[in-house]
C-alpha cells in the first residue's frame, strides 16, 4: 500500500484514510480499528513529535509491518509553513522551507520501510513557495485540508481532504465525497 495507489486505483472511485500529526490515540484507538477492519491508513507525522509525546518508532514499526499503515511527512516542527517570521529575511524563509520539507522526509526514510512520497500540509495551509519547495524535493502528493473530493485532474501536490469531526454525521461525510454530480435526463 502506498499513498501514491490511490492514483491509480481502479475502480475510479476511493477513499484514502489519513491521520495527522502522530498523537499516540493512533496507535491505541485508531490502529486497532483498522486492523480489525482491514482498513489501510497513511498517518502524515511531524518528525520532531516522533518520541517526544507522539507516536514512537516502535509504535511505527508495528503499524508499518502490519501492512495497512504506511507513514508520511507532515514537516518537521508542525509550524505553519506560509507565514514568513517577522524579522525573517526571503531567504531566510525559503531555508526553513527546505528544512521542513527535507528533515522529516529524511527522518522517516532512515527508519521506515515505505518510501516518503507524500505530505501533508500543516493546518492545510499552502502557498506557491511551499507548493514549490515540495516540487523541488520530488514529492508526488501533498494534501490540504480543504473539504471535498479530488477528480482525476486534481493538482497530486493541492489534494483536498475532508476533516470528519466527531459532530459529523453519516450524510455530512458521505456528501464530501461526491466529485460530481450527474447530469439530469433531458
Amino acid at each position: 500500500y502506498s499513498p501514491l495507489d490511490f492514483l491509480h486505483t481502479e475502480p475510479r472511485r476511493s477513499v484514502v484514510l489519513t491521520i495527522d500529526d502522530g498523537y499516540q490515540s493512533v496507535h491505541g484507538i485508531a490502529f486497532p480499528v483498522l486492523r480489525e477492519f482491514g482498513f489501510p491508513a497513511t498517518v502524515f507525522i511531524y518528525s520532531d513529535y516522533i518520541g517526544r509525546g507522539g507516536l514512537t518508532w516502535k509504535q511505527m514499526k508495528e503499524m508499518e509491518d502490519s501492512g495497512l499503515i504506511t507513514f508520511q511527512a507532515h514537516s518537521k516542527t508542525h509550524d505553519d509553513l506560509t507565514v514568513r517570521e517577522t524579522e525573517e529575511t526571503l531567504k531566510e524563509y525559503r531555508k526553513r522551507l527546505t528544512r521542513e520539507v527535507e528533515v522529516p522526509a529524511k527522518v522517516l526514510a532512515k527508519r521506515m520501510s515505505d518510501p516518503v512520497v507524500g505530505y501533508a500540509y500543516p493546518f492545510g495551509a499552502v502557498n506557491r513557495q511551499v507548493v514549490d519547495a515540495l516540487d523541488k524535493h520530488g514529492f508526488k502528493l501533498a494534501a490540504t485540508v480543504k473539504r471535498g473530493s479530488n477528480p482525476f485532474f486534481a493538482h497530486p501536490l493541492l489534494l483536498r481532504r475532508t476533516m470528519v469531526y466527531r459532530k459529523d454525521d453519516l450524510a455530512r461525510s458521505a456528501s464530501a465525497l461526491k466529485t460530481f454530480e450527474p447530469m439530469p435526463d433531458p
